[in-house]
């Protein structure tokens, strides 16, 4: 039975491990490309929140992306990759270690380890948030947004709000409250792709909420999903990921004012082999028997 985890600077297993680190760089195969992403975990890394989650993150070194960012389709095509994660899971506003506990901080490290670099941000949910911030903070060449929150009001209601130790208590400090809402911050900068599921509710909220400012730097794309968080077929990751921001912007123009069938998308960018592995995928997804035979034949076998 797994003993619950409470997200608190009180647990003396995440004090430990919020010593320092959090971050990782990893070298690229083209270090003429001058190319860096930085990968943002979101508030998945661990997840539900139990002892035995967490203590498999840290021995396994977890960070969401790092499969994707870490194959060798990304890996020859940059220069550098640096991982983050918040282990708080509090929307980086705690910083990610003991010497950078704060957002700005993260910034000025990133900053400092990205000198020379066009920079590229990625995250997903509390990732996609960070990475709009890091990204604008950097002037990075885009970044790429997959679920991330623009506002986290919904977060600050009295039924969420005693759920997180760190937001309840930013809501009394002026220079964390100021990141509560991040719209303004993010505007008429830095090129943004927000992937958002069309059919989920907390997704909506966040809609709602950003076209009341979108200024026209973010580019959004319905995916026809009602799970936050699941946006693209698997197959398709690394060839998002790996795209220009021309290539991006050409992609919003064909899918602009459309909800998004993932299986279609993928049609659209993956060479066949590959489009016929995220077909499989698709149709499990929606046919969970047929991947428990499959599983159950491969074991056979």
């Amino acid at each position: 039975m797994s003993l619950e985890f409470a997200v608190t600077p009180e647990n003396e297993m995440l004090r430990k491990n919020f010593e320092e680190g959090n971050w990782k760089i990893i070298e690229g195969y083209n270090p003429e490309s001058k190319l860096c992403y930085i990968v943002f975990s979101g508030n998945g890394i661990y997840w539900p929140n139990t002892v035995e989650n967490f203590q498999k993150t840290i021995d396994i070194d977890y960070y969401e992306w790092k499969k994707t960012v870490c194959s060798e389709y990304i890996l020859n095509r940059v220069a550098r990759i640096i991982l983050v994660r918040d282990l708080f899971k509090t929307w980086y506003i705690a910083g990610i270690n003991k010497e950078c506990d704060s957002i700005e901080k993260v910034c000025l490290l990133l900053q400092k380890l990205t000198t020379g670099y066009k920079v590229v941000t990625i995250g997903n949910s509390a990732g996609g948030y960070m990475a709009s911030i890091v990204g604008t903070y950097l002037k990075a060449e885009h970044v790429l947004n997959f679920g991330g929150q623009w506002t986290l009001e919904d977060e600050l209601k009295e039924e969420n709000i005693n759920k997180n130790y760190f937001l309840k208590k930013g809501m009394k400090e002026e220079n964390i409250k100021k990141w509560f809402n991040i719209l303004d911050y993010v505007s008429d900068t830095v090129p943004i792709f927000w992937f958002y599921s069309y059919y989920c509710e907390n997704d909506k909220f966040q809609v709602d909420y950003y076209k009341k400012y979108n200024s026209g730097n973010i580019y959004d794309f319905a995916i026809n999903s009602s799970t936050h968080g699941y946006l693209m077929l698997r197959e398709c990751n690394d060839i998002v990921v790996s795209k220009g921001t021309n290539e991006l912007i050409q992609l919003h123009k064909r899918y602009e004012d459309k909800v998004i069938d993932m299986l279609e998308m993928a049609r659209s960018i993956l060479p066949f082999k590959r489009f016929y592995k995220a077909f499989w995928e698709y149709f499990e997804e929606r046919h969970k028997s047929i991947r428990i035979l499959r599983m159950f034949f491969m074991r056979v076998k």
